[in-house]
């Protein structure tokens, strides 16, 4: 099942209990809901993958996912698939929020006037909401995902249209006179 349209969602560590859990290590903070039953790919790299069936995925400690496969129903079984990668086809992936979505990233950046301000490079999770790295040339900014910033967001397009603030995008900040 080596398919360029998988991505790696993580990477399997270790045996979770007796009957054939195995703990994965996410490669993004957000921790998504897989759909399963699924068929996935496991392996030191794309080059070196295995199909298996996944037949149960459910969150773990943080930033964790505890997977079950057919097949796979003890400890001695599980430890075989220590530190490989595990490959997923992005649509069985879903997040609680668009926010955290890492589809999103590549996505285009525009203002309101449809202005292009840069590419989406990352995101992370800061407590209280997410924070979108967003590359333009050599140049990187930092957005709050939240609605009062994010218009529109156009999955199948890459497109987000986002409302500006003073001082969010560029240095410029409105001076503020007091008196």
């Amino acid at each position: 099942m080596a398919d360029s349209s998988l991505i790696r969602l993580g990477v399997l560590t270790r045996p979770h209990g007796v009957e054939g859990g195995m703990r994965c290590r996410l490669d993004q903070q957000s921790v998504p809901v897989v759909d399963t039953p699924c068929r996935v790919s496991i392996g030191y790299s794309m080059s070196f993958v295995q199909p298996y069936e996944l037949i149960k995925c459910e969150p773990g400690r943080e930033g964790e996912l505890v997977c079950y496969f057919r097949g796979i129903d003890n400890r001695e079984k599980t430890e075989l698939l220590s530190d490989r990668g595990i490959f997923v086809e992005q649509r069985v992936l879903h997040y609680g929020e668009i926010w955290s979505d890492p589809g999103l990233i590549g996505s285009r950046i525009l203002d309101e006037s449809g202005k292009e301000l840069g590419r989406l490079a990352g995101m992370f999770d800061s407590t209280a909401h997410y924070i979108w790295r967003v590359e333009q040339g050599e140049r990187e900014w930092l957005l709050p995902a939240i609605e009062e910033f994010v218009i529109d967001v156009d999955e199948e397009e890459g497109v987000i249209k986002v409302r500006l603030i003073p001082g969010l995008y560029d240095d410029d900040a409105e001076e503020v006179t007091s008196g």
